[in-house]
């Protein structure tokens, strides 16, 4: 398939109550995890690159992974920028055939957060790319709630097509652990029409994610409880009496669990989101 349009996947999503889930990859094993995942499901899925990741790598290497990924997939995929910080990096994504990106402007004052939205705004959407802003702070350091009224006024100012709130979720956190604060999700979502993203989905429980998806939450970005998978099977494998008997037996077995292990995450996490069987 070629990549499926964000906003079609979102917008589909919100019409049907349930949520996309947006899970991070980082190689080429965390990847093939996701996308089989979201086959045996059945279900749309979105492949998010946080901008650190490709520090030490060429971006073209994940880019190549990810549209390779989705052409060969039988599910609609979608290849996304997560937490963009500079308009250079999303020119870098765009110009390698991501077809969705989040600039991240929420260190920002609200000014200058919409002045920098506005710009990649401008330039994703006359090729018709989807774009995703963020008023509020999701990191695990500083969290900052989503005011209702600046989130109208960001909305309205940038024309941005989803846009991430922070209320109660934070990146990192563990499974189960977040409370969401659901009279501050409601009165958002009275004041603006974009389909809602959540960051921090590793946190947020089943009974949670429901909830918020009711009120109007259509995307829910995964990584840590990915990550977390990963490194348990490399734990448990690469550090076994057997890995020190045979490492390239060790290293082959510790592949082949660790597609497992962040499989069943990301499946887990779209029973969850309701996306299963919406492929």
């Amino acid at each position: 398939m070629v990549l499926a349009s964000i906003k079609e996947l979102l917008n589909k999503a919100t019409l049907g109550g349930y949520a996309v889930p947006s899970f991070n990859f980082w190689s080429m094993t965390s990847l093939r995890a996701i996308i089989t995942a979201a086959e045996e499901k059945r279900s749309p899925v979105i492949l998010a690159l946080y901008e650190r990741v490709w520090e030490n790598l060429p971006l073209d290497y994940f880019s190549i992974l990810g549209r390779r990924g989705a052409e060969n997939s039988t599910v609609p995929v979608a290849l996304h920028l997560d937490h963009g910080s500079t308009v250079k990096a999303v020119l870098e994504c765009i110009q390698r055939g991501f077809n969705s990106v989040m600039i991240d402007g929420s260190d920002l004052s609200l000014k200058d957060n919409i002045a920098l939205t506005r710009e990649v705004v401008d330039i994703a959407h006359k090729l018709d790319l989807g774009v995703e802003g963020e008023v509020g702070r999701t990191s695990a350091i500083g969290p900052v709630k989503t005011d209702p009224n600046e989130a109208r006024v960001f909305v309205k100012e940038t024309g941005v097509d989803s846009l991430s709130v922070s209320v109660g979720n934070v990146s990192g956190m563990s499974e189960g652990t977040t409370k969401i604060d659901f009279d501050l999700l409601e009165n958002i979502r009275s004041k603006i029409s974009v389909p809602l993203v959540f960051h921090g989905g590793t946190g947020i429980s089943s009974s949670s994610a429901r909830k918020a998806i009711k009120i109007g939450v259509s995307k829910i970005n995964v990584g840590h409880q990915l990550l977390w998978a990963s490194i348990k099977m490399a734990s448990q494998t690469l550090c076994s009496s057997e890995a020190a008997k045979n490492v390239f037996l060790a290293i082959h077995t510790y592949s082949r669990e660790d597609l497992d292990g962040i499989r069943k995450v990301a499946m887990k996490k779209i029973d969850e989101f309701g996306s299963a069987g919406q492929a």
